[in-house]
């Protein structure tokens, strides 16, 4: 493949193996492109590519950068990766590492699946002290050799289904991340997955669950008591409580799954000893990432939010049950006071499998009137007419017209939220553009009303 990551790793080879053939085999240019493996004794596949249409010995670039970092610490360099996975808010929880690293004056780097390609980073000097921070997909993960100093699993739902053929082989790849670590590795998990409590037990490092630690102040008593490994003690106290509210009071993330990834973040921050003080602060500065429950703007009295990363049912629950919990706390999101404030919810997309029902029974139990469904699983959910009773429900495959019908539905202090549970490629290249074109049709529609509008800054 020839994409970013494509690119980038052809960019690396020419800078330090120029006097190598190197050919491209990308889709865009021929349907046969597969057929030029023939013409190579090495294959660097793309993550998005599945092993099984690669038939010639193989590596990818993941692999490579790890080989490469293997090196420099022998080398003598004092370099340091932590990896980063999950079914969702893996975005979320590496851009936290990475901003209380930055905070804390490490020199910290951001890359993999996050946007940017990880042999970018190896295409220029690397100082002796750098952590990279990797957000690490189960297509990355697939094939990897290596894994990383720190492996953090935030969650593991199903995901992903046609390209792992299977949840196992799904799970499979994701539990590469801590695999092939050694007694110098240390494992960050969380403990409510049966699996990935297995998965500690065989662990050959250090094991944390960080769903347990308490928050600030507390975690570095409660990280020495499950004999992690910390370099030495932050000299720096605060009295911060340590309850999920003061998590809460010190961020501008809404949602208790998102506590769950800030956790996870303050567990890998306390390995490098960082203070509480630092943590606030960075917590404090960060800003959601885009498409993330992100809030839009108001219109007669309507908040719209933009969660189109939402592409599996647990996912879109969760954003839901974010927004009914947060909807009586103070904030830079401004939320609604009601008991049910979310009024709309705009769901579907590409057809993977999935089960809705759970789905189904958080949206009647928050008491979500006025439900917009896109195709293809928007026919699978609430598809009788049974389940449709006291359901207000529109079928499209039209954005603008999705928008139109909640101006028109939303009373107003209340929210129109687009969680859509599916994936994005049967209408739209892909979750980015989805969410970018809920944002166009709020603002272009509230023109043809009087009354004011609140944007998002």
């Amino acid at each position: 493949g020839y994409g970013k990551e494509g690119k980038k790793t052809e960019k690396y080879l020419k800078l330090k193996y120029p006097y190598i053939k190197i050919g491209i085999a990308d889709k865009k240019n021929n349907d046969d492109y597969l057929k030029k493996q023939r013409g190579y004794d090495l294959i660097i596949k793309t993550p998005g590519i599945p092993k099984e249409k690669v038939f010639r010995s193989y590596t990818t670039a993941t692999n490579i950068f790890f080989s490469e970092a293997e090196k420099m610490k022998r080398d003598g360099n004092n370099i340091v990766t932590i990896g980063i996975t999950g079914s969702k808010g893996k975005s979320t929880t590496s851009s936290l590492i990475h901003a209380i690293l930055k905070e804390a004056g490490k020199n910290a780097e951001l890359i993999g699946n996050i946007g940017r390609p990880m042999l970018e980073a190896l295409s220029k000097p690397i100082k002796k002290d750098t952590v990279f921070v990797l957000e690490m997909s189960s297509y990355q993960l697939d094939d990897i050799k290596f894994s990383p100093d720190i492996a953090v699993i935030l969650n593991l739902f199903p995901d992903h289904m046609p390209y792992h053929h299977g949840i196992e082989n799904y799970y499979s790849s994701k539990k590469n991340i801590m695999k092939f670590q050694d007694e110098r590795g240390v494992f960050i998990y969380n403990s409510k997955y049966k699996l990935l409590k297995k998965w500690a037990k065989e662990a050959m490092g250090k094991t944390i669950a960080y769903n347990e630690v308490p928050g600030f102040q507390k975690t570095e008593k409660y990280l020495h008591s499950r004999a992690a490994v910390l370099p030495s003690v932050a000299t720096d106290r605060r009295d911060c409580g340590g309850t999920d509210d003061d998590i809460f009071s010190a961020t501008n993330l809404i949602g208790g799954h998102n506590i769950e990834n800030i956790k996870a973040a303050m567990t890998v921050a306390k390995l490098f000893s960082i203070s509480d003080k630092i943590i606030e602060k960075a917590l404090k500065e960060f800003k959601p990432l885009p498409h993330r429950l992100e809030f839009v703007g108001e219109f007669k009295g309507i908040k719209f939010y933009n969660d189109s990363i939402s592409t599996t049912p647990e996912s879109a629950i969760a954003a839901i049950e974010a927004l009914n919990a947060s909807s009586s706390r103070d904030g830079a999101c401004p939320v609604s006071t009601n008991k049910h404030p979310i009024s709309t919810i705009l769901l579907g997309g590409e057809d993977r499998g999935y089960d809705f029902k759970n789905l189904e029974k958080t949206i009647k139990r928050r008491q979500i009137k006025n439900i917009v469904l896109f195709p293809d699983t928007g026919k699978r959910i609430f598809k009788s007419k049974k389940d449709r009773v006291g359901l207000n429900v529109l079928e499209t495959g039209s954005m603008r017209e999705a928008i139109k019908f909640a101006y028109k539905n939303c009373p107003p202090n209340s929210i129109c939220l687009l969680s859509p549970a599916s994936p994005s490629h049967n209408l739209w290249e892909n979750f980015e553009e989805r969410g970018e074109e809920f944002r166009k049709w709020v603002r272009k529609i509230h023109l043809n009303y009087n009354s004011p509008i609140r944007l998002r800054t």
